[in-house]
């Protein structure tokens, strides 16, 4: 079976700070598997995935998404990805339930009018 993620001792940080953000990650999750990311607020969650789908540059180390290097192949990575932000609406206002909101990552993918 294939990997969808492969990292190796892979470390980031965001633009314009001095500060790392996450340092020497290895991780390896298989294409179909299921994956629960957990922690305290700041441990690094969001910055993980900000850095799988693209948004983020490694700064060293080795990062693979669908067996594309991803320094090589940020955009093409972003095209095949979803990412819908935790906080994008306050759920107070928001009209989508929560089905709704998670199928707005696949928007990208759809063509006009499917």
């Amino acid at each position: 079976m294939e990997y969808a993620v492969e990292m190796y001792n892979v470390s980031t940080a965001y633009p314009r700070s001095n500060d790392v953000a996450l340092s020497n990650i290895n991780l390896t999750v298989l294409q179909g598997d299921f994956v629960l990311i957990t922690g305290p607020n700041g441990a690094g969650k969001t910055t993980l995935l900000e850095l799988i789908i693209g948004f983020l540059k490694p700064l060293r180390g080795a990062l693979y998404v669908l067996g594309l290097k991803m320094l090589e192949n940020r955009m093409r990575v972003r095209r095949m990805c979803g990412y819908v932000m935790q906080n994008f609406m306050k759920p107070s206002e928001t009209p989508y339930t929560a089905l709704e909101v998670v199928l707005m990552g696949l928007a990208p993918f759809k063509k006009p009018f499917d």
